[in-house]
Formats: C-alpha cells, sequence, structure tokens
C-alpha cells in the first residue's frame, strides 16, 4: 500500500486518476494474450494442456507511481525483480491476473488511451476470448 508521505486520494477526483494511471499504462505497460503450457502428474498419469491468458503488466524502476496505480485500480499485485547488472536498478512489477479483473482496470482507463493501445488491447481480447471458446470455456 501506499506511504505515509503519499498523496492523499481525496486530492485527486476519479478522473484525474484514471487519466494518470492510463498515461502510465501508456509509458509503461502491456496488455497481451498468450497461451499457457500446463502440466501435471496424478496417480502416476501426466496431464498437458494449453491454457488461455490474458497478462497486464507495468513495468517501472519507480515503485510510488505503481502504488497509486494499484491503490486506484484496487486489484493487482507489485512485485520486484532484482537486477541483473549492478549498475542498474531493480525492476517493480505490477500486474493484473484474470480476464474480469482486467476488463474492470481497461474499463476505467480505455477512453484516456491512445488508438493504438486501444486496438492492442481490444485484438488481445478477442483472442483470448476466441481461445477460451474454441476450447470450450464459459466466457461470462
Amino acid at each position: 500500500m501506499l506511504s505515509q508521505d503519499s498523496v492523499n486520494r481525496e486530492q485527486l477526483n476519479d478522473e484525474k486518476y484514471n487519466a494518470y494511471c492510463a498515461g502510465l499504462y501508456e509509458g509503461e505497460g502491456t496488455v497481451g494474450f498468450c497461451m499457457s503450457w500446463r502440466r501435471w502428474r496424478k496417480n502416476g498419469k501426466v496431464y498437458e494442456y494449453h491454457t488461455p491468458e490474458i497478462k497486464f503488466s507495468i513495468e517501472m524502476c519507480d515503485i510510488y507511481p505503481l502504488e497509486l496505480f494499484q491503490d486506484h485500480m484496487d486489484t493487482g499485485t507489485i512485485s520486484k525483480r532484482n537486477r541483473r547488472n549492478p549498475n542498474h536498478k531493480n525492476i517493480y512489477v505490477y500486474r493484473v491476473y484474470g480476464y474480469k479483473n482486467i476488463k474492470e482496470v481497461m474499463e476505467k482507463i480505455y477512453d484516456w488511451l491512445s488508438p493504438r493501445r486501444q486496438v492492442q488491447y481490444d485484438e488481445s481480447i478477442k483472442l483470448y476470448l476466441e481461445a477460451r471458446e474454441e476450447r470450450g470455456f464459459n466466457n461470462d
């Protein structure tokens, strides 16, 4: 959560927060569709399948903007990816998992995004829903 010296949430209305979050996502974020490989064993038998996933993330060296984003969206997790090179800074990654959660986030910022980012999101959702339908999943 936000540190004690953070901006009081009431200082910005929801529309300004949405615009701020859209700008943050526009510059540092991504949303995309992928097929994840699942494999497990049960009673000595190996099960394998591909499952469709939609992913949303923002990566930055500064955690504070990600905390603001997380606080406003009321979902997602922030993790730290340690630097590989001692001359580089650590990276903080904000992630949202699950179609419903990502949809809620994008509904708040969609109108503030550039047409390119809107198309990226729309295409990712379309591919995700098509892949779920092909595999017989319920698209709630």
